[in-house]
């Protein structure tokens, strides 16, 4: 559908990695433009530590060594976003209207503690489709201190 907005969030880099690789990569190279993703990834590390195919749909610096944020007309030119829940607290800074995704998929969100969850959901609207996806026999978050 054209007029949708999906945002993927899971709690860690690699599983946001493998939906790029695993799912939309594949999709987009048979034949689907319309599904390439943006892969917003906030991460100290440099860009090196990302594997080739992840990085084709990340933003990078000039220089292709960092990763940078995404800007308003950046987000608006893709229809899939897929990034960590922390990360896309980037998403909030953009102040984005009310509604802007259609949907809001939370991916392993039984291993993520509440407030994790609710960064990704404060972009949710009354209209967005919010999933929250998770085998709550697997581990469960953990605290460190």
């Amino acid at each position: 559908q054209t007029h949708t907005k999906v945002l993927i969030c899971t709690h860690t880099n690699s599983a946001a990695d493998m939906y790029i690789r695993e799912y939309f990569h594949p999709h987009v190279t048979s034949g689907h433009p319309e599904a390439v993703p943006l892969r917003i990834k906030v991460d100290l590390k440099s860009a090196s530590s990302t594997d080739d195919i992840t990085l084709m749909y990340c933003l990078l610096s000039e220089d292709k060594k960092k990763f940078k944020y995404p800007n308003p007309e950046t987000v608006h030119s893709h229809r899939i976003i897929v990034t960590t829940t922390m990360a896309a607290r980037f998403l909030q800074i953009l102040k984005l209207p009310c509604n802007y995704f259609s949907h809001i998929l939370l991916d392993e969100a039984s291993q993520m503690l509440e407030c994790e969850a609710l960064v990704p959901l404060a972009l949710a609207g009354d209209r967005t489709r919010v999933v929250l996806a998770g085998d709550h026999m697997q581990m469960t978050p953990k605290l460190f201190s």
